[in-house]
C-alpha cells in the first residue's frame, strides 16, 4: 500500500521581477537614475520607489553611485 497517492507540482525556484528607471535624489541634491532594480516577493512593488528615495536621501552621490554600486 503506497503512502503517497497524489501530488501537486510547486515552484521551487525564486521568481524575480524588476522595476526600471527609478530616480534617486542624493542628500547632496544630485539626481541619478537606477536603470533597473530586481526584487523578489519580499519587496512590495509599490514601495520600491519610496524605499529607493529614502535610501538615496540618506547617502551622498559618492556613496550611492560609486562606493555601493560601483558605477564610477
Amino acid at each position: 500500500m503506497p503512502l503517497i497517492t497524489q501530488f501537486e507540482p510547486i515552484q521551487v525556484t525564486l521568481q524575480t521581477d524588476q522595476v526600471r528607471d527609478i530616480p534617486c535624489g542624493t542628500k547632496g541634491g544630485v539626481m541619478i537614475n537606477f536603470e533597473k532594480i530586481e526584487y523578489d516577493n519580499t519587496w512590495i512593488y509599490d514601495k520600491i520607489h519610496h524605499e529607493i528615495n529614502q535610501f538615496c536621501s540618506a547617502h551622498s552621490l559618492q556613496q550611492v553611485y560609486t562606493d555601493m554600486f560601483d558605477q564610477g
